[in-house]
C-alpha cells in the first residue's frame, strides 16, 4: 500500500511541474523584471546599439504577440524580421498555449484530488521529492553545457524545424534575446519547480499529535 502511494506521489509531480512551469512563465510573460536586469547585466544596449527604451519596446511587442488573449499578427515596432522569424514566433506562441493549457489542467486536477481527499503525507512527500529531483537535473545539466542543452530543447521542442537559427542580417531581434536571457528565464522556472516540491514537502510533514490528559489523570493532579 505505501509503495503504491510512492509512486502515486511521482506520477503526481507531473501535474505540479505543469502548473509550476505555467506559473513560471505567466510571471516573466506579464511582467518584465528579469528583462529589464538583464538589459544592464548583459549590456544588451552597446551589444544591440539601441536605447534602452526602444529595446523594451520590442521586446513588449513579441510579448504581446505571444500572450493567450493576442489575436494580433507578428509585427515589430522599429526592428525588421523575415518570414522565417515570424514563423519560429509562431511556434513559440503554440507552446506557450500549450503550456498554459496544460497548466490550467493540472491545477484543476490538483483541486478535484485535494477535494477528494488523496494527497496524504506520503503521496505528497514522494510528489515533493520527485518535483525536486527535476531542477537538479535541469540545473546540473545547463550548468555544465549551456549551449547544448539550448540546442536539445529547440530540437525537442521545435523538431524538424530550423527557423530558430535567427541571421542577424534578417532578424536583429536576435541581438536583444541573447541566450543568457533565456538562461536566466530557465533558471527562473527551475526555482518555480523547487519552491513547488518545498511546498508538496511541507504538506507532507509529520505532524506531532497534541498529548492530551485522560480525565483520571487530570482528578489526581488536581487533588495533589
Amino acid at each position: 500500500m505505501k509503495l503504491k502511494l510512492i509512486l502515486g506521489g511521482a506520477i503526481l509531480s507531473l501535474p505540479v511541474l505543469l502548473l509550476a512551469t505555467a506559473c513560471g512563465l505567466g510571471l516573466l510573460h506579464i511582467s518584465d523584471w528579469l528583462y529589464r536586469l538583464d538589459i544592464r547585466w548583459l549590456d544588451i544596449e552597446a551589444a544591440s546599439g539601441l536605447a534602452k527604451q526602444e529595446i523594451l519596446s520590442n521586446y513588449h511587442a513579441v510579448m504581446q504577440y505571444l500572450s493567450p488573449f493576442s489575436r494580433s499578427v507578428f509585427s515589430l515596432p522599429s526592428l525588421k524580421f523575415s518570414a522565417e522569424g515570424a514563423a519560429h514566433f509562431a511556434d513559440t506562441k503554440r507552446i506557450f498555449l500549450g503550456v498554459y493549457f496544460a497548466g490550467g489542467l493540472s491545477g484543476a486536477l490538483l483541486v478535484v484530488l485535494k477535494k477528494a481527499k488523496l494527497l496524504g503525507r506520503i503521496v505528497c512527500r514522494s510528489a515533493g521529492i520527485a518535483t525536486l529531483v527535476l531542477p537538479g537535473v535541469i540545473l546540473a545539466a545547463m550548468a555544465l553545457d549551456f549551449d547544448t542543452a539550448f540546442v536539445v530543447f529547440h530540437k525537442l521542442f521545435f523538431p524538424g524545424a530550423t527557423n530558430w537559427l535567427f541571421d542577424y542580417a534578417t532578424d536583429p531581434i536576435i541581438y536583444i534575446l541573447p541566450a543568457a536571457f533565456f538562461l536566466h528565464c530557465a533558471v527562473f522556472i527551475a526555482l518555480c519547480w523547487a519552491v513547488a516540491g518545498a511546498l508538496l514537502l511541507w504538506a507532507g510533514r509529520k505532524t506531532t499529535p497534541k498529548i492530551t490528559m485522560q480525565p483520571q489523570a487530570e482528578k489526581e493532579l488536581a487533588t495533589v
